[in-house]
């Protein structure tokens, strides 16, 4: 893969204070922004123009007397398809795979170590380079033409006030919604039979659950040759019965996810002796998307997450998202033991993500990859009672039930308690400050993720299930040294 990989943003924005009353003060703004997105050759292949986003807010001082305040913003933002996209779909991407005859296994020494290496035998068939060969294709089929950028919408609402001279307290609600999406999406049918079945399409970029606009064959000559639109909330999925038959179609479920919060705060001004804040936050993250990147499944490929892959993915996948930790609490201080000396310390508690329970298939068709259902009866196979031959059991036959998000439970508290010791001195014009911090000074090693995947293949339950896959850095220190002149 080579090229230069590029996108390209412009936005433009305009805002105005306006001052109601001494105390009330009104602001709105518009802001104007577009994306293009270019292959490695320098043609534009996702662009999207004309993204208007309008914000208000406002802010008002209860009491007229500078030490309450009660506010509140309204905004749309968007967000630019990751970089990552160029490469990996508009970058010329060559991927070549040989496949040999395996013909055992010979040592070799290395740095003192011996180790064993397979003998490749002859080689079988010729190169593989249908994931990439090396040139950028024809995107007008791989990216709908009339996709809509990424994009939500937040509101809130808050209260700040002053208790006395250093110390204050505030509260604040956050609503977030998301209103379109981007992934990419296997669409099996174009929704034009030839010789009794759909046209395929393959992987587009588009916003699942809506209109997408491809380039695709649409006179059964084998060549793209013109753009249809599909509704995939009910289209775009090729479905076929146990013999193989076309049956009809399926659609997809449109991206969701909300964020609620309620923040309380209070807080103690450096008073050149101690500081404090504390903060504690109660919050809900539901839906069906994360985001740009899969943390339940691990699959870390920015803005191509498995969640719209095939319907089935997230079909009743709605629920308590992985990063919806309900309940997070930070403590922060500081204390001035002499005019050169300070200590400081911090606390982060918070309380455990929900656990899936991913299985592999689904009760509509044969497609065997990621879904919310795991099978519970006539997974595999049956024994022909004349002839004890295995037989496997048909897609239809198979018996599921539904794995809602967070099946597994919740993941434990964790804990993350911080010291610091800071030494400051002034040289002339110059201040310098030395500070050694310690980070997880307890060296709690809680587990801070899991595997989801309840099955492994379809009716075989995942021995791994459950068992921990990310965990709390280690204690660790840091020493910093600035100077300001």
């Amino acid at each position: 893969m080579d090229g230069r990989f590029q996108t390209l943003a412009d936005a433009y924005y305009i805002e105005d204070n306006w001052s109601v009353t001494p105390d009330l003060v009104l602001n709105f703004g518009l802001r104007r922004e577009g994306f293009d997105n270019r292959n490695s050759d320098g043609d534009s292949y996702i662009e999207s123009d004309n993204n208007v986003a309008p914000r208000m807010g406002f802010s008002w001082d209860v009491k007229g007397d500078g030490r309450s305040k009660l506010f509140g913003n309204l905004g749309r933002y968007f967000l630019p398809v990751a970089n990552v996209i160029n490469i990996k779909q508009a970058g010329g991407f060559r991927d070549e795979r040989t496949f040999y005859a395996f013909g055992g296994l010979e040592p070799f020494e290395y740095n003192g170590s011996t180790y064993y290496r397979p003998i490749l035998g002859q080689q079988i068939g010729p190169v593989d380079d249908s994931q990439g060969d090396g040139t950028v294709g024809d995107l007008r089929g791989e990216v709908d033409a009339d996709i809509k950028t990424v994009h939500q919408d937040e509101a809130i609402l808050g209260f700040q006030s002053m208790l006395d001279d250093t110390w204050s307290w505030g509260v604040r609600g956050t609503y977030r919604r998301l209103t379109h999406a981007i992934d990419d999406m296997e669409l099996t049918s174009n929704g034009i039979l030839c010789d009794g079945e759909p046209g395929y399409i393959g992987y587009i970029m588009g916003n699942p659950g809506e209109d997408a606009t491809v380039y695709t064959d649409t006179d059964c000559d084998g060549t793209p040759d013109g753009y249809v639109t599909i509704d995939t909330s009910r289209a775009g999925w090729a479905m076929y019965d146990d013999d193989g038959n076309y049956v009809g179609e399926h659609g997809w479920v449109k991206p969701r996810r909300t964020y609620k919060a309620l923040d309380l705060q209070i807080d103690r001004a450096w008073d050149g002796k101690w500081a404090f804040n504390a903060s504690y936050t109660l919050s809900f993250s539901q839906g069906n998307a994360e985001g740009p990147v899969n943390s339940d499944t691990g699959f870390s490929d920015t803005g191509r997450t498995e969640n719209f892959d095939d319907p089935w993915v997230n079909w009743r996948g709605y629920g308590y998202l992985p990063n919806d930790r309900r309940h997070q609490l930070k403590l922060r201080g500081i204390y001035g033991i002499t005019e050169h000396w300070q200590l400081g310390g911090t606390l982060t508690a918070m309380s455990g993500r929900p656990v899936s329970a991913f299985g592999v298939g689904n009760p509509f068709d044969g497609t065997n990859y990621h879904s919310n259902y795991v099978c519970i009866d006539r997974c595999t196979y049956y024994e022909d009672p004349e002839t004890g031959e295995h037989i496997d059991y048909l897609p239809s036959q198979r018996i599921y039930a539904h794995s809602a998000r967070g099946a597994g439970g919740r993941l434990p508290w964790t804990y993350d308690l911080g010291a610091s010791i800071t030494w400051l001195r002034s040289f002339g014009s110059t201040n310098v400050r030395v500070k050694l911090a310690v980070y997880n000074l307890l060296d709690q090693q809680r587990v801070l993720s899991v595997d989801e995947e309840r099955e492994s293949d379809i009716g075989f339950l995942n021995p791994t299930w459950r068992q921990g896959s990310g965990y709390q850095s280690p204690r660790y220190a840091q020493l910093t040294v600035s100077a300001d002149f």
